[in-house]
């Protein structure tokens, strides 16, 4: 979900960007290799992407997780985050 004073964006090359309400950081690199293909964050202390990998990551306000393999090697399609207790992923076989 975006804030005013927070979001964040994911790209083909693995890298995560966030905006901070006056501008966007730089390209930080969190999945070598790999494609992120969406980020959802509930506040500006949790976010959660996913990849094309089954891959997903977590972030908790200042860093980024290491990959967390939650769907074997499909491709995460979506993932949504209500609240920082609660996300659903959408994989490439419709499934969560």
């Amino acid at each position: 979900m975006p804030h005013a004073s927070f979001c964040a964006a994911v790209d083909g090359s693995g890298n995560v960007l966030t905006y901070n309400g006056s501008s966007w950081s730089s390209p930080d690199r969190i999945d070598p290799g790999n494609e992120l293909t969406r980020v959802s964050c509930s506040s500006a202390s949790f976010c959660a992407a996913v990849d094309m990998n089954g891959n997903a990551f977590t972030y908790n306000g200042s860093s980024w997780s290491e990959p967390d393999k939650i769907d074997g090697n499909q491709w995460l399609y979506s993932v949504s985050c209500p609240t920082a207790s609660f996300c659903v992923a959408l994989d490439s076989w419709a499934t969560s």
